[in-house]
């Protein structure tokens, strides 16, 4: 995992493009076959991917970026669809940024 060492010492109003952020989560998630909508909503849309798993025991959903001056949600994210690495018996919903705006 790489570090992006902007919040050493704690967060200072650091921010990131959420925008680049997002496509890059889309990009990730297509390449690895999730299901992807675009939910609009009044100013934009509402990104959420959604990966069934057959026999599914569990269902995870993990949201992020609920405040706007709290960036590392989005980035881990993003992180953790580079590394796919899911459980197997699980149903995912993801929502990489609940607020976009």
């Amino acid at each position: 995992m790489q570090r992006l060492c902007k919040n050493h010492g704690g967060y200072h109003g650091e921010r990131i493009d959420i925008h680049h952020v997002t496509r890059a989560a889309l990009r990730t998630a297509r390449g690895q076959g999730w299901l992807v909508a675009a939910l609009p909503f009044e100013g934009g849309e509402l990104l959420t991917l959604v990966r069934h798993a057959p026999g599914a025991g569990r269902n995870i959903y993990l949201s992020t970026g609920i405040h706007g001056d709290e960036p590392a949600g989005p980035v881990a994210l993003e992180s953790l669809l580079t590394e796919n690495r899911w459980p197997a018996d699980a149903n995912l919903f993801l929502c990489p940024c609940l607020n976009p705006t």
